[in-house]
C-alpha cells in the first residue's frame, strides 16, 4: 500500500514538473501596406526584448531576410498589454488603448531586421 502511494506521488510530481504552464502571449501583426503583406506573430508577455527579424523569418514579409513594415498593431488577448517597438533609437509603443502604429513616412516602409519588441502585461 506504501509503494503504491509513494509511486502516486512520484508519478504526479513527474507530471506537474514536465508540462508547466505555457507562458502568455499576446498576437502582433506587422503590416506592409505597399506590397500588401502582412505576418501575425507570438509575442510572449515576459518583457523580454525579442528580435523581430526572428519572430518574422519564413512569414510573408520574410524577402531574402529583409522585414519590410509600415505599421504593427496588436490582434488578440491585448487588454492590460503594453508592447515596445525598438527601432532605430526610437521606441513605438502601443497599448489596448493605443492598439497601432504606423512608421513615418507612411510610403516608406522600414526594415525591421534590427528592430527588437518587448511584451509585458501592466
Amino acid at each position: 500500500m506504501q509503494s503504491i502511494i509513494a509511486l502516486t506521488v512520484a508519478f504526479l510530481a513527474a507530471a506537474v514538473s514536465a508540462n508547466p504552464y505555457p507562458a502568455a502571449t499576446t498576437t502582433v501583426q506587422f503590416t506592409n501596406d505597399a506590397s500588401g503583406r502582412s505576418a501575425n506573430v507570438p509575442v510572449a508577455l515576459d518583457g523580454a526584448k525579442n528580435s523581430v527579424a526572428t519572430l518574422l523569418d519564413n512569414s510573408p514579409l520574410d524577402v531574402d531576410y529583409t522585414f519590410l513594415a509600415t505599421s504593427f498593431f496588436l490582434q488578440s488577448n491585448f487588454q492590460g498589454v503594453e508592447c515596445d517597438l525598438y527601432i532605430d533609437n526610437y521606441v513605438v509603443t502601443i497599448t489596448e488603448q493605443h492598439t497601432f502604429a504606423g512608421f513615418a513616412p507612411v510610403a516608406a516602409p522600414k526594415d525591421l531586421v534590427n528592430a527588437q519588441i518587448a511584451c509585458f502585461k501592466y
